[in-house]
């Protein structure tokens, strides 16, 4: 596998603030595209928040100190566990977790919160109020994240 490109704070927040700008200036009902783009703003926020309230400066940081932390990799796409790692840090900003619906997909198949990006990525028929339900928590973390990168 590839190695994964690291990514400097200043980069990660400004990545924020343009999938936010792109994922608000749809208006309207949101596609699975828009989706996407908010999904990934926030992973990009949470990273940047993260990555200051250990006072470090990269991804590659990020990722050496979580796993320093707790003994296994980050997965950088599961915003749950990114969220859940703002407890293990006194003077990082606390999240109000909610649970996050999981999309019923093809067959029995269910997506997590770590495959929101594959079922917006791909297209995948899920179902819309999972979806539109997702969209509304994702919607608050994000207004979480730019109170505390200002």
């Amino acid at each position: 596998m590839d190695e994964v490109l690291t990514v400097k704070r200043k980069e990660l927040e400004k990545s924020f603030r343009r999938h936010l700008t792109v994922y608000r200036q749809a208006g309207g009902t949101k596609s699975q595209s828009h989706r996407l783009l908010l999904f990934y703003g926030i992973e990009c926020g949470l990273k940047a928040l993260l990555i200051r309230n250990i006072k470090k400066d990269t991804t590659a940081e990020l990722f050496d100190y979580f796993e320093s932390e707790n003994g296994r990799k980050l997965n950088g796409h599961d915003l749950k566990e990114l969220l859940l790692f703002f407890r293990k840090i006194p003077s990082a900003p606390q999240f109000n977790i909610k649970s996050f619906p999981n999309f019923p997909c093809h067959g029995n198949q269910a997506a997590p919160v770590s495959k929101y990006n594959e079922v917006w990525r791909y297209g995948i028929d899920s179902d819309s109020r999972s979806q539109k339900d997702a969209e509304e928590i994702l919607i608050e973390i994000a207004s979480q994240i730019e109170e505390e990168l200002v």
